[in-house]
């Protein structure tokens, strides 16, 4: 089943055993199951806010397969989680295996996941300036990734704080780049890179 499925069905049972504490943890398969496409299914069921942590690879290519696990069960293009209520406390935080490689650049333009400008510049001219520091260590642009604030308002992407989005295409004529998210215009991002770490 796809994302718009299983986000109705898993927001229709948080609606039967909703409490006031409440936590949601889902570790979807980004190929069947599209995050930001889920997430938006459950809230379309919710009449009230319930936390949602979790966590899955953001590039994954169509030979890669990943794998969730259900007690001693593991298999692909599915979905797991566990949905808690209760009397608790919780603390939550973001970890990535990425660090960033640029400073904060503001789009400038973009349509839809295409971003075509950062700082008025070609979105591929701020990749090939990165590979020309060899203190980097990177090879090639297939290396690197996007890094985003959790806050839009934000400009920095502080330790913990920020999301990371992988680069799905190039536009090696018209210098842009294809991401797996819409972005906005005036939204800073970052690039980044994968650090084992």
């Amino acid at each position: 089943i796809g994302e718009a499925t299983a986000g109705h069905a898993i927001g229709e049972l948080i609606r039967e055993f909703k409490r006031r504490d409440d936590v949601l943890t889902l570790f979807p398969d980004p190929a069947s199951h599209y995050p930001t496409g889920l997430l938006k299914c459950i809230d379309e069921e919710l009449a009230s806010n319930t936390i949602i942590i979790g966590g899955c690879p953001s590039c994954v290519s169509e030979s890669e397969r990943t794998f969730q696990f259900h007690n001693l069960e593991a298999s692909s293009h599915s979905l797991a989680g566990i949905y808690l209520t209760g009397e608790f406390t919780r603390a939550i935080g973001i970890t990535q295996s990425c660090h960033p490689v640029s400073g904060p650049l503001i789009v400038t333009r973009a349509t839809g996941k295409r971003i075509e400008e950062l700082r008025g510049l070609p979105a591929m001219e701020h990749l090939f300036q990165i590979l020309q520091h060899p203190q980097a260590g990177l090879k090639a642009p297939q290396e690197f990734m996007i890094g985003l604030p959790v806050d839009p308002a934000e400009t920095e992407l502080e330790t913990g704080n920020y999301t990371v989005r992988s680069i799905t295409d190039t536009d090696p004529t018209g210098g842009a780049i294809f991401t797996t998210e819409e972005i906005m215009e005036g939204r800073p991002l970052s690039f980044v890179a994968r650090d084992p770490e």
